[in-house]
């Protein structure tokens, strides 16, 4: 029995000592001040992070995205500017391709900062150090729209400024984002896009034309001859 009592008050004194009054305040809710305090603490965390990321999407910003006037900078070149833009969507139809010409802008470039790169654009597209570089870069897409299988090498082969200078996209491309020739039946190919330089000033560049490739079958047949189409940047 008085083993019993002994136990029955160890017992009754550990479960004291588990509900005592420290422990329980400590485990109580924060008060509504302190609820809101915490709250401000994390909305001005949430704030500053939004900020941070606000201002790493600003120093990205792709030049045809800027206004015409406007010069950005980053890690591959000094200065590029957007001299014109042109909203374009019209489709050059070339049975059985449709060419979506979709955006066309026209950009100065200023001090390429890779060496290689620069001396790459210098041997193959007239780039000079110290001087301003323009080219015309068109966003376009193509659609074959029948259910046989087409070859076209270049949907846009060669383009005219309204100045007459003419400029063969084969080899004066720098961006070749059209890679694939063959375009089988009922696809098409998106977010292409092509930068050709030009030596006009800019000023005068008003419009341009499109001259495009010849079609042919997988054999190489030709199924269609080139056509052309003139679109407008001001």
């Amino acid at each position: 029995m008085k083993v019993f009592l002994i136990l029955f008050c160890i017992c009754i004194a550990g479960l004291t000592a588990a509900c005592s009054p420290e422990e329980v305040d400590t485990q109580k809710k924060a008060s509504p001040a302190e609820q809101k305090e915490v709250k401000s603490e994390e909305e001005n965390d949430s704030s500053q992070g939004k900020d941070s990321s606000t201002s790493e999407e600003q120093e990205e910003i792709d030049i045809s995205e800027a206004e015409v006037g406007e010069s950005i900078s980053n890690e591959y070149f000094k200065k590029a500017t957007l001299i014109k833009k042109g909203e374009i969507n019209e489709f050059i139809e070339q049975d059985p391709l449709r060419i979506n010409v979709q955006h066309a802008d026209l950009i100065s470039i200023e001090g390429i900062l890779d060496e290689f790169e620069a001396e790459h654009m210098t041997d193959y597209y007239g780039y000079v150090e110290g001087e301003p570089f323009h080219y015309l870069k068109i966003n376009y897409s193509v659609e074959n729209v029948s259910d046989q299988n087409v070859v076209s090498y270049y949907p846009i082969y060669k383009v005219v400024l309204n100045t007459g200078e003419q400029i063969d996209v084969s080899t004066m491309d720098f961006i070749q984002s059209y890679s694939d020739s063959e375009l089988y039946s009922n696809s098409y190919q998106d977010d292409l896009s092509l930068g050709i330089p030009f030596k006009s000033d800019p000023d005068e560049v008003t419009s341009f034309r499109i001259i495009t490739d010849v079609i042919t079958d997988m054999d190489y047949n030709t199924i269609r001859e080139p056509v052309e189409a003139e679109f407008l940047i001001e």
